[in-house]
């Protein structure tokens, strides 16, 4: 998926772990769903003004609803997490070829992005709103076989991760912390992405590390879900979204804030979608 540079292809890697793994299936369509929300998110749908500017009251309900339902910088945090489950899941044990790993990696989201950055340079880079979570993904990408030699835990290294995120966060959004103190416009930005490429990596790594921890977990997780449960689970992730969304632009809660917070729900609807989907395809 190329909104966040995730690969169809890469959740399995050899033959050997297709059989394994057949139950990941459930992943494309949760990527077809968040590639859809951020492209709504992205779009100015005339129908939401129709039903906001409606002499009845419902549909002005619904229109306030559609207004805050597609939150696309949600849905790249859970992309992220998506991303580091399906690259782990079949490497947890170890990488068999590191160059290959790299070749792969690289050819799939490197080249879509020069591509993507020479169309935007007659444009004026109409495209940097949405580019930065590839450059955070070839990031992870280059990373991720640097972390097997760090003798902690997966859990430990993603704990360690939430922690140098927040403190870049403090350090790094200070306009932003200053006006969610003061409830007032501070050079306020609000974006996830407003460091740049050099420190939006570190913010997204923790979102990234959920989904290896979640590749650590899972095969050993034989939840059997409800389908009640996976609807309740959804609608809560739904709600925070949108809460987040509110927050950002009511409140002065920039999503560089409120994202790190919803980073475990969002971990905990993606398990809860995947032990459904290992029994019910």
């Amino acid at each position: 998926m190329s909104v966040s540079g995730i690969d169809i292809t890469s959740r399995m890697e050899t033959p050997a772990n297709q059989g394994k793994a057949k139950w990941f299936e459930g992943v494309n369509s949760l990527r077809f769903i968040l590639a859809l929300i951020v492209l709504l998110g992205h779009a100015d749908s005339p129908a939401v003004k129709v039903f906001k500017n409606s002499k009845f009251i419902i549909l002005k309900y619904i229109g306030f609803f559609l207004s805050v339902s597609f939150v696309g910088v949600v849905a790249v945090a859970a992309f992220f997490i998506i991303s580091g489950f399906v690259i782990h899941h079949p490497n947890k044990d170890n990488i068999a070829d590191v160059k290959v790993f790299y070749t792969r990696r690289y050819l799939r989201v490197l080249l879509p992005l020069i591509i993507i950055e020479i169309i935007g340079i007659p444009l004026g880079h109409p495209e940097k709103a949405v580019v930065w979570s590839l450059f955070c993904e070839l990031i992870y990408y280059t990373i991720y076989p640097v972390l097997f030699f760090i003798n902690l835990s997966w859990k430990t290294k993603t704990l360690l991760a939430f922690f140098i995120a927040i403190i870049t966060v403090l350090l790094g959004a200070q306009n932003d912390l200053k006006s969610l103190l003061t409830q007032s416009d501070i050079n306020y930005n609000g974006n996830f992405w407003q460091m740049g490429n050099a420190f939006t990596w570190i913010i997204g790594l923790p979102f990234w590390l959920l989904g290896v921890v979640l590749a650590e977990r899972i095969d050993h997780l034989h939840k059997h879900m409800i389908y009640r449960r996976l609807i309740i689970t959804r609608i809560i992730v739904l709600a925070l979204s949108s809460i987040t969304l509110i927050l950002r632009f009511h409140f002065y809660v920039s999503y560089i804030f409120s994202l790190i917070i919803i980073g475990l729900p969002l971990y905990k609807w993606l398990e809860t979608e995947i032990c459904y989907c290992k029994n019910k395809r």
